[in-house]
């Protein structure tokens, strides 16, 4: 079993935050993605933060619609 990351600063220094670093940063929604960290960071509960996580949501899912589209079948 894998053990959980018990680090506060998410995936810090790890291949893992290079990974999905990079897939943001390709996607084009990586400002959208910071908006979601920062408001976070502020409000420290994702549920104030639905307008920057919609905002993200819909980014990603126009950067990759073929990858959702499989997922829902």
């Amino acid at each position: 079993m894998a053990e959980k990351n018990t680090n506060p600063h998410w995936a810090k220094d790890t291949e893992e935050e290079d990974r999905v670093e990079s897939l943001i940063r390709r996607s084009g929604c990586w400002d959208n993605h910071m908006g979601v960290v920062e408001c976070m960071s502020e409000k420290g509960d994702w549920r104030q933060c639905q307008t920057q996580l919609t905002s993200f949501k819909e980014c990603m899912m126009k950067a990759q619609p073929q990858q959702y589209d499989k997922s829902k079948k």
